[in-house]
């Protein structure tokens, strides 16, 4: 039915976890996600700005802890999404390439992506958008935005990246 096209590139394999041990960035986004509970920590102690209570509308600490614990899982949501597209422009699943998939940098770019969303997404609820607005549901909302701003930023980056390394996408996605 369909014509056989040969992958762009040999899958140089990798077991589970290799993705992100081999990214290019690790360290770096172990330094950022380190950096930044330091300051939330420091924000949310005694005598702090409190700056995450008003933007998150959460006003005991440890639920603003677990919350942040939480954002670090929304970090890997656009992994799906970039792996898709790895596999549209390299014919290889990322199941069968993790070590490639790190190489072409589609780690980093799910991280960085929604590390800088969620940053900017906290930033304008802090700032901009009024604390009574949303209500209970802020947070959610929060996440909801950060997840969107996220994988469309993904998308794009990851577009860009795989154009420039293999050239326009040959493959259907499955």
């Amino acid at each position: 039915m369909y014509d056989y096209i040969e992958p762009v590139k040999e899958a140089e394999g990798g077991g589970p976890g290799t993705e992100i041990l081999k990214s290019y960035t690790y360290f770096l986004f172990i330094a950022a996600y380190g950096a930044f509970f330091w300051f939330a920590r420091q924000d949310i102690k005694k005598g702090g700005p409190r700056h995450l209570t008003d933007a998150l509308g959460i006003e005991t600490n440890t639920w603003i802890i677990i919350y942040l614990i939480a954002a670090g899982f929304v970090f890997g949501i656009p992994q799906g999404l970039v792996a898709g597209l790895y596999y549209q422009y390299t014919g290889q699943r990322f199941e069968n390439d993790r070590l490639g998939f790190a190489k072409s940098g589609g780690v980093d770019i799910c991280f960085w992506s929604a590390f800088f969303v969620f940053l900017i997404v906290l930033y304008l609820f802090t700032y901009v958008v009024p604390p009574l607005w949303f209500g209970n549901a802020r947070p959610f909302v929060i996440f909801f935005f950060s997840l969107a701003g996220s994988l469309i930023l993904a998308s794009k980056l990851a577009r860009r990246v795989f154009t420039a390394l293999y050239g326009p996408p040959r493959f259907r996605s499955r």
